[in-house]
């Protein structure tokens, strides 16, 4: 599934729909959201030691959900960014690890990340 239908932004371009006020409020409300939501951490110690790119990724993350219509959901750099700190807590078993690395693996290969 691509992350942009070009054939329907085309077609809203040259013919959008009216959007009433509520409509556009809670377009506006979703988007205040997405960029100024609190990054939710396992609560540790080393909570705070989130790397900076990782906070970026998941607004980029967040964002790209709501331009597919799926916001709301926590994305994959979220729930990395969960457990981060519980690894440096303690040693992750080995279904944790799986989870992690996961997670890790696709905020990678997210377009916008560069290390």
């Amino acid at each position: 599934m691509a992350l942009f239908n070009l054939q329907e932004f085309e077609k809203r371009k040259n013919n959008p729909a009216p959007e009433t006020a509520r409509e556009g409020k809670k377009r506006l409300d979703e988007l205040v959201y997405a960029l100024t939501d609190p990054v939710i951490v396992h609560r540790s110690p080393w909570a705070d030691m989130l790397p900076e790119w990782v906070r970026g990724q998941i607004k980029m993350e967040r964002l790209a959900a709501l331009m597919k219509g799926d916001p709301g959901m926590a994305t994959d750099a979220e729930a990395m960014a969960y457990i981060y700190p519980a690894s440096l807590d303690a040693p992750l078993d080995h279904d944790w690890t799986e989870i992690y690395l996961h997670g890790l693996v696709l905020a990678l290969a997210f377009p916008s990340v560069s290390i």
